[in-house]
């Protein structure tokens, strides 16, 4: 498969699964060959060329009965890692680079609305069978689009809608979404904020060359980058997501 990083099944109260696991499929850049579970490549011209998938996408699989237990399974695409409002079905990568395909549709159908990402990463499922989902790689692709966490509901139709949640530091990695029990608070990793600037530029050549750094999270000023966890709450103290 095309880099799946993290599977997460939707559960009840008691942490038993009720039937639909998803599989985030981070990218592929090793230029593999098409197949049902992986659609996404870049030349829809030549479908059995081996290519790379740069956006990435998540797998739905649902159990037969809604059983964990079961031994058979029925899945589709969930999402697809694209801009659903994009006006070309490609987009030169950061720095000039290669062309990545960002149509979100599967068949011709579109299968996200709202906000763009690229390489979904990690999950996490909520007590409402939301799912947040974290990115690995979308400033790669969109230049001008860092890594972010966004949410879209288990249950919801195609298009299914994508909304943005919190976008992190220039070069940084988002990781570990999850919620403290009473859905309050919301945790999650900035991973190696400044690892690059918007142009790609590495953060060790960017220290030789005497280079400001490209982020200062979460001191600000002039301090160098650091990895951390962050925590979220609302203001008036209510459910994350509601």
């Amino acid at each position: 498969m095309d880099r799946p990083e993290d599977v997460e099944a939707v559960c009840d109260e008691n942490w038993r699964g009720l039937g639909p696991v998803l599989i985030a499929c981070t990218y592929n850049s090793e230029r593999g060959f098409a197949h049902p579970a992986n659609p996404r490549r870049e030349d829809p011209e030549h479908p059995n060329r081996a290519q790379s998938n740069l956006t990435g996408h998540i797998v739905r699989i649902d159990e037969a009965g809604g059983d964990s237990a079961a031994t058979t399974f029925t899945w589709d695409i969930f999402v697809m890692g694209g801009d659903p409002n994009a006006e070309s079905a490609t987009v030169r990568t950061r720095g000039g680079g290669a062309p990545a395909f960002v149509s979100t549709a599967v068949d011709g159908e579109p299968t996200t609305s709202g906000d763009r990402f690229a390489c979904p990463d990690n999950m996490f499922i909520d007590s409402t069978h939301r799912v947040w989902i974290a990115t690995d790689g979308s400033d790669a692709v969109f230049e001008d689009c860092n890594d972010c966490i966004l949410m879209t509901p288990v249950a919801a139709e195609r298009p299914r809608p994508i909304k943005r949640f919190l976008v992190g530091p220039v070069g940084a990695e988002l990781c570990g979404p999850m919620m403290a029990p009473d859905e309050r608070t919301f945790f999650c990793s900035i991973q190696h904020p400044g690892a690059n600037n918007v142009e790609g530029v590495e953060f060790a050549t960017l220290r030789w060359q005497g280079t400001a750094p490209a982020s200062s999270f979460p001191d600000g000023g002039n301090a160098w980058p650091r990895s951390a966890v962050i925590m979220i709450t609302r203001e008036d103290g209510a459910r994350i997501g509601d």
